[in-house]
């Protein structure tokens, strides 16, 4: 796999970090506002990345991009995809990132197809955390996996499409995993079926169900 330091040459005497500013400086200086006509997909912003490791963070914010295939699949940092409108799924995404995924505010995602495989990894700070609040034409949690649930001490949905009936706000944080293997609903409204769904995940991991039913209720 081929390593690749965001601060360094990546193409045309550009470092990846280079290429990111500009693209976002190109979206910031549009006085009409973003359209689907100058959405970019990754690959036609940096080339094909996806046998990549990056060494360090990798924020495409703001970038206006349409798809993420051709992402590097390791991140040895935080990775950020918020913002993008016209991003429709995360196919492509990376595979292994430290301690943060965040895909927020991205108003026509419609599908968390590519997220199966994600492994979100501890580091240094903050705790390992996957952030999918505001995404407003999400309507299930498919491809939410027991794997990627697995390693992670927070995961935040809020403010997503009334169709999800309605996430308005989701907080799953793991407290002290090690000793006692728990995880505690903290606020939470969300459909049945998607309820079911987190529950057969949570099982797995030997939730107590009397425990997580009775913080549903008190909510």
């Amino acid at each position: 796999m081929r390593k690749i330091d965001p601060a360094k040459d990546l193409k045309n005497g550009k470092s990846l970090n280079d290429i990111i500013v500009e693209r976002h400086n190109k979206i910031l200086a549009a006085t009409t506002g973003v359209s689907a006509e100058d959405s970019l997909s990754f690959k036609e912003v940096f080339g094909d990345l996806s046998d990549c490791e990056i060494q360090g963070s990798l924020d495409l914010s703001l970038l206006n991009l349409n798809s993420l295939e051709g992402c590097p699949k390791v991140v040895l940092g935080h990775f950020n995809c918020d913002n993008n409108r016209y991003l429709k799924n995360l196919k492509g995404c990376p595979v292994s990132v430290m301690n943060y995924f965040s895909c927020e505010f991205n108003s026509e995602l419609i599908s968390l197809e590519g997220l199966e495989d994600l492994e979100i990894r501890h580091g240094e700070s903050p705790p390992r955390s996957l952030h999918l609040s505001s995404n407003k034409s999400l309507i299930d949690l498919d491809f939410l996996s027991e794997k990627t649930i697995r390693n992670i001490s927070l995961l935040h949905i809020e403010d997503s499409n009334e169709r999800l009936s309605s996430f308005d706000l989701v907080i799953l944080t793991r407290e002290k995993r090690e000793k006692d293997g728990n995880y505690h609903f903290l606020q939470t409204e969300f459909a049945e079926k998607d309820f079911e769904k987190l529950y057969k995940i949570y099982k797995k991991l030997h939730f107590n169900k009397k425990k997580f039913l009775k913080v549903k209720e008190l909510i």
